[in-house]
């Protein structure tokens, strides 16, 4: 039986894809609610990720998550 990949595959998977990810988009798209640790988690591994705080059209802040060539 094949295992299912973790979060943290699922996440680098997303990033290796499209570049970035978001923690909405993490929820939505992959039901991870917890992105941030994940995140954590490849940078130890040695993935170049940037975070940028941004702001939705309400005034929310938000980490927007970018994988570096």
């Amino acid at each position: 039986m094949k295992s299912r990949p973790t979060h943290k595959e699922i996440v680098l998977t997303h990033l290796r894809r499209n570049g970035s990810i978001t923690p909405v988009e993490a929820l939505i798209v992959h039901k991870i609610a917890r992105l941030a640790p994940r995140i954590m988690e490849l940078r130890n591994e040695g993935h170049d990720i940037h975070t940028m705080i941004r702001t939705d059209f309400s005034g929310a802040k938000y980490s927007h998550y970018e994988l570096q060539p």
